[in-house]
């Protein structure tokens, strides 16, 4: 009769509030024998929820977990056992594509549960059972998600197949996004405290049709009620992401395959637990895959230099452009015998004179780099042959165009230049020219062959000031 009674309940409660519970992503079952003597186990739950939204159902606290014999008895009732809600934590969003990120918006949280309790050894062992309603409306590939609630179970095996059992426990945990159009390489491989060994297939997670209590909290149904999910075709639990036929493999725990539509999608993945050539049990991984467009984070291997003029042992700031994350990696070639450097910004100081090529490499790692050669990047001139003794850009200094064919506008401000002096990539002086007493004075060079040179403007009231002109 108890069960009568709660069925009526969970549908009248479905009737009044039938958006309770959504946003439920999936979850996974696990148990420890923790001492043998006195038949006693830790049971843990690991639930996912979606907390994108604050209107996003929250973590029952306590979940009612049911233990039921194989003759379907519920061996805790009336509503099983109370598991408490030990910690919550949001994951990470990562993507399998180091070269991209999760778009705003997306947040799934875990929320782990335990409980210790003894359960005696009986032939045929038991089912530990954990149901749920509801599932994301947002799902494309089963019918009516809103009203198709999940089932964990796990078995604890007849005592004379496996004593003191411990199941298999998930390594890592799902992944909350994968990108659209990219490949799938999810990790879903476990660990056996026991050593038995574990083989790994796709699989239909269960359904449920989720018993409520007092009006807000689901307890187990009786078994046999864990019906295979249902998915609108042309999916299935084999091909849960895409309706082409072996889109998805499952190799040794490793899911592969690509993403070629987006949406969320009920994906299942059994462990099956042998010793001794037996099948002690078979633990479902329930989990929604949220396939979406992922932001592009290529790097950009580009950069500039506080001058790309100077003398020789002068100090030149690069920086990068745009720069990424700590985890970037950046390897620097000034273009001359051995100059590298590994460091963001690195500031490096020539010793010979001549034009360098200076290059770039960006890297996230070994699939998500970029690359860039600026040739003749920087002019180094040996100015202490030509008397100069330090060089500087000067922003009161303007010269257009730049390069030029035969003549250039030489204008300033700030100072009174008296003397342009215009020197050769060896440092030496090739003309000399007296400004008059403006601001601005055409230049004429056609005597000049094409070719990078140096200026240096001299004033009786500042110190000289130095830039690059470019001949065609």
């Amino acid at each position: 009769m108890i069960f009568k009674r709660l069925t009526i309940t969970f549908l009248l409660c479905w009737t009044i509030a039938p958006s309770f519970g959504t946003h439920i992503v999936g979850g996974e079952f696990w148990y420890e024998c923790i001492d043998s003597a006195a038949n006693l186990y830790r049971v843990s739950l690991l639930l996912y929820r979606d907390c994108s939204s604050p209107l996003a159902a929250e973590f029952d606290n306590p979940a009612y977990l049911g233990l039921y014999d194989t003759a379907g008895n519920l061996m805790n009732g009336p509503i099983g056992t109370d598991m408490t809600l030990l910690s919550r934590d949001t994951l990470l969003n990562t993507v399998s594509n180091i070269c991209k990120a999760a778009p705003p918006g997306v947040c799934v949280e875990k929320g782990l549960y335990e409980v210790t309790m003894i359960i005696v050894p009986k032939a045929g062992g038991y089912h530990l059972v954990y149901q749920r309603c509801c599932r994301n409306d947002d799902i494309i590939n089963i019918p009516n998600p809103l009203g198709t609630g999940f089932s964990w179970t796990v078995q604890i095996p007849d005592p004379g197949m496996a004593g003191c059992n411990n199941s298999p426990v998930f390594s890592i945990v799902p992944p909350t996004l994968i990108c659209l159009q990219d490949s799938v390489i999810v990790d879903y491989r476990a660990v056996d405290p026991d050593g038995d060994s574990l083989t790994y297939e796709l699989c239909s997670p269960k359904g449920s049709s989720v018993i409520v209590i007092d009006g807000s909290v689901p307890a187990p149904d009786p078994l046999p009620a864990f019906a295979d999910m249902s998915y609108i075709q042309p999916y299935t639990f084999n091909n849960p992401l895409d309706p082409q036929p072996g889109n998805l493999v499952v190799d040794q725990g490793m899911i592969r395959g690509i993403a070629n539509i987006s949406g969320q999608f009920v994906t299942g993945i059994c462990v099956k637990e042998y010793r001794n050539g037996n099948l002690l049990s078979t633990y479902i991984r329930d989990f929604n895959f949220n396939v979406a467009n992922c932001l592009d984070t290529t790097p950009v291997a580009d950069f500039m230099a506080s001058t790309d003029t100077a003398c020789i042992g002068d100090s030149i700031r690069f920086e990068v452009i745009s720069p990424l994350g700590p985890a970037v990696k950046y390897t620097w070639n000034f273009g001359d015998a051995g100059g590298t450097s590994t460091e963001q910004t690195p500031v490096y100081a020539y010793q010979q004179a001549g034009d360098f090529d200076v290059s770039l490499s960006v890297s996230q790692g070994p699939a998500c780099s970029a690359d860039t050669l600026k040739q003749w990047f920087i002019h180094i001139a040996d100015c202490a042959a030509s008397g100069i003794s330090d060089t500087q850009d000067v922003p009161t200094i303007l010269v257009s165009p730049n390069p030029f064919k035969d003549r250039f506008l030489l204008e300033w401000s700030s100072i009174r230049p008296e003397i342009l002096q215009i020197f050769d990539i060896q440092g030496q002086m090739v003309k000399q020219i007296r400004l008059n007493t403006t601001n601005r004075q055409q230049i004429m060079v056609e005597d000049l062959p094409p070719g990078c040179y140096i200026y240096r403007l001299n004033s009786s009231n500042s110190r000289p000031a130095y830039g690059k002109l470019v001949r065609y």
